[in-house]
């Protein structure tokens, strides 16, 4: 859970927001959109509460798509109805779909020697960006749920 928060929090920083930690082990992100709280209900999803100036909204999702809904709400795409299509984006569909096997293995390389800078990837459909230790995966066409994948030296063995 500990690396779940870390990237939580590396993702709302990188959109500007702020992350506070509950008592109740809750999360709560904080923009310039307003709020959105999270709060486990299982082992397996989260209710969110979501606050603006303009409407509040709750609803319960699977963890998993925790990354998509801070993205939306930080970069100020509306969630009053929050509506996942398909599954969070894996790295393996990024590589597949923008063909950027020797992208993200130069990114590796620069991970392990300490030169990697935040930077976008690029991609056509599907789009990276490394940021601090993460790589968010995103799709700038059809709107398929954003993930975040930890990226850091100490997740390649060897």
């Amino acid at each position: 859970m500990h690396e779940y928060k870390k990237r939580v929090r590396l993702l709302a920083e990188r959109y500007g927001a702020n992350l506070g930690y509950a008592h109740d082990g809750g999360l709560t992100v904080t923009s310039v959109n307003g709020r959105i709280d999270f709060t486990s209900t299982s082992k397996r999803d989260m209710k969110c509460t979501v606050t603006t100036s303009t409407y509040g909204v709750t609803f319960t999702v699977p963890k998993l798509f925790v990354f998509d809904i801070i993205r939306r709400f930080t970069t100020g795409r509306p969630i009053d109805e929050y509506k996942p299509n398909g599954l969070p984006l894996t790295l393996q569909e990024y590589i597949n779909e923008e063909h950027a096997e020797s992208c993200i293995a130069e990114l590796k390389k620069c991970v392990v020697a300490g030169t990697a800078v935040n930077r976008e990837l690029g991609g056509n459909h599907y789009n990276a960006e490394y940021f601090d230790g993460i790589l968010v995966l995103f799709d700038i066409f059809t709107g398929a749920p954003a993930n975040v994948i930890e990226f850091a030296k100490n997740t390649f063995a060897g």
